[in-house]
């Protein structure tokens, strides 16, 4: 490595050996530092900074890789790929290796990106979710279009997390090329739902020991169908066997409505996770974030059940299985019946369907949209020129029907910041209490998941108001942040 002084007017000059060396010693302290007799407002900064810290490496990692590339250096040394010459220089995985070569090739090309990595807007994981998010659009797409594109999405990045972004990446031409945006995700949708539904299949494999392996993939329209059938028999105070007579299955798509998918099988940032529904990684493999800020114990603890929530979902499907055989029916949920559901917009002009989403967050194409239509009850809602809803339905005691509808349209989850809990799995909770006089509607409602609703109810000094625009936020207690600034839930957020 040469040496010299450090030029600080060009982030790109390549470090000093001293400079590295200072930089190894530096992190070898805050590895070795004691955090017992930190605060708790020091220890949180503390990890603010040290994660800050690890991803402005990540970006000095990406800046050597391109660099490395640039110079032939991988072939210099006889190595039959860049990928291959990266894992046994690094000692990684090949996918880790191929990761992070499509990363320093997408930070090079897009300089907005390369600022909001350097200066730790993006980490590491929000930057895997652009750059996936980059190579699905169109290969004719313009360059000025795409890095418009990436800049957006590194934009959104301080209030997105991964999953968030990935779902934001699959509309950014409709921010940035409203003009192509939906003739290239027609033709994208199109495909992929074909693509999805050729590979859909179930395995049943008997292990030898007593168990069977359940193995699969479904394409989003038949997982929304089986979520919709589980959902009711998987809730954490559900028991097996307890349906409720004379309630049914509906399978139709309901305008404004929503669908919380769970037991899916897809790959990460599908959106399919919520309350007893496990997310999946990058890799498959489930996670165990049964919802945001715990885990499955932390879940567990919180419900009382006894059951994990893959424990659930097994339960739920053999009891399903069960109610077919013996003719019986599923109990409703979420404050209706089983119901497949999808949001879509209407041109009143040309008098027909476009593109839709289910409640998950996964687009579905106009094609599917119209099947689906064919046999189903459509909920009109009313919304003004930024998708606000405006009326839907009556004012009630409970938010049932097409006012639990609507809300689901509106907030597509629990709306506590950070929580991803699906439609489906929470509650309708009235900002000014109805004892208090408050009414019940669409201004006065805000969907809480149960632990969140609690924790509402419990005083902890949370406080939720409407903001300007209709949309719900959350102030923080005193202890948390003095000034009281208000959060937001981006977790659904929709384009």
């Amino acid at each position: 490595m040469t040496t010299g002084p450090l030029n600080a007017e060009d982030p790109r000059t390549v470090p000093t050996e001293t400079a590295s060396r200072a930089l190894v010693g530096l992190a070898g302290d805050c590895a070795a530092l004691r955090l017992t007799p930190l605060s708790q407002p020091e220890l949180l900064e503390f990890l603010d900074d040290v994660h800050t810290a690890q991803q402005l490496l990540q970006a000095a990692v990406l800046h050597a890789v391109q660099e490395a590339g640039r110079r032939g250096i991988p072939a210099d040394q006889g190595a039959p790929s860049a990928r291959a010459w990266l894992r046994g220089v690094l000692r990684i995985s090949p996918g880790a290796a191929g990761r992070l070569l499509v990363q320093a090739e997408a930070v090079d090309r897009n300089p907005a990106l390369d600022a909001a990595i350097a200066d730790g807007r993006v980490n590491a994981e929000q930057l895997a979710a652009i750059t996936i998010a980059l190579t699905e659009l169109p290969d004719d797409l313009s360059p000025q279009v795409r890095g418009e594109a990436a800049a957006t999405l590194a934009d959104w990045a301080p209030h997105l997390d991964p999953v968030g972004l990935r779902t934001a990446g699959r509309r950014i031409l409709h921010h940035v090329a409203p003009d192509i945006a939906e003739a290239v995700e027609a033709r994208w949708l199109r495909r992929q739902e074909q693509e999805a539904h050729a590979h859909r299949h179930v395995t049943l494999s008997p292990l030898g020991d007593g168990r069977v392996r359940l193995r699969g993939i479904l394409d989003s329209e038949a997982a929304a169908i089986v979520s919709a059938a589980l959902d009711p028999l998987c809730k954490p105070d559900s028991v097996p066997g307890s349906a409720v007579p004379g309630s049914a299955v509906a399978g139709s798509a309901v305008a404004g409505s929503a669908v919380a998918s769970c037991a899916t099988a897809g790959s990460a940032g599908t959106g399919f996770a919520g309350a007893g529904c496990a997310t999946t990684d990058s890799t498959g493999d489930p996670a165990s974030t049964g919802f945001a800020g715990g885990g499955v114990a932390a879940e567990l603890a919180s419900t009382g059940e006894a059951r994990t929530p893959g424990q659930r979902r097994a339960d739920a499907l053999v009891e399903v299985c069960r109610l077919v055989l013996s003719g019986g029916a599923l109990p409703g949920n979420g404050g209706d019946r089983p119901q497949i559901a999808i949001t879509v917009e209407y041109d009143v002009l040309r008098r027909q369907l476009s593109s839709g989403t289910l409640d998950s967050g996964e687009p579905v194409s106009a094609a599917t949209v119209r099947r689906l239509a064919c046999d189903a009850r459509v909920l009109p809602l009313i919304l003004d020129g930024e998708g606000q809803i405006l009326d839907a339905g009556r004012t009630r005691r409970t938010a049932t029907g097409t006012l639990r509808q609507a809300l689901n349209a509106r907030d597509a989850g629990c709306t506590f910041p950070g929580c991803d809990r699906p439609a489906r799995w929470c509650d309708a909770h009235h900002i000014i209490s109805w004892a208090d006089g408050g009414p019940t509607d669409i201004a006065n409602l805000t969907l809480l998941c149960g632990h969140h609703h609690r924790l509402i109810h419990d005083d902890a000094g949370w406080q939720i108001r409407v903001a300007s625009d209709g949309r719900p936020e959350f102030l923080p207690p005193s202890w948390l942040d003095q000034e009281r600034r208000p959060r937001r839930n981006h977790y659904h957020r929709r384009s």
